[in-house]
């Protein structure tokens, strides 16, 4: 009977690590601050980042936009005053006072909060390098 129950147990031990596998996400957070693609572009002084997030946005979430000089590193913002939401789509648009827009672009780094902790982060490290006058194009994640 040990043996039975131990070989139970063993099978059981199994079956949910099998069930773990490839289910899990780089997310704090539950689908609604999940960044599943985002992309950005940045001309006129004005850069906007869109990105969709895994399920529809949630009362608790909040988006923060992070804008850092492309050739220096620079954070030059962080504002979460500019986000529309629309399903799972969140969109972030922040345009410069004239003469302090970087010439040659920009880097971002959106983030997502649940509750006010961090849930995610897009792109996952670094930041998204978006040249002047790009409309976007590529996707991060």
């Amino acid at each position: 009977m040990k043996r039975f129950l131990l070989l139970l147990v063993a099978a059981l031990a199994a079956a949910a690590l099998m069930a773990g596998i490839g289910t899990a996400s780089d997310t704090k957070g539950p689908p609604c601050t999940n960044i599943a693609s985002g992309d950005a572009g940045y001309g006129g002084g004005t850069v906007q980042a869109i990105f969709d997030l895994s399920a529809p946005a949630c009362a608790e979430g909040s988006y923060l936009l992070e804008i850092y000089d492309f050739s220096t590193g620079t954070n030059l913002l962080a504002s979460t005053d500019q986000a529309t939401v629309a399903g799972t789509q969140v969109t972030i648009t922040y345009s410069f006072a004239a003469g302090q827009a970087p010439s040659d672009g920009v880097c971002i780094v959106v983030t997502t909060f649940y509750k006010k902790h961090l849930a995610d982060r897009g792109p996952d490290s670094g930041c998204y390098q978006v040249p002047a006058d790009s409309s976007g194009g590529k996707t991060y994640s």
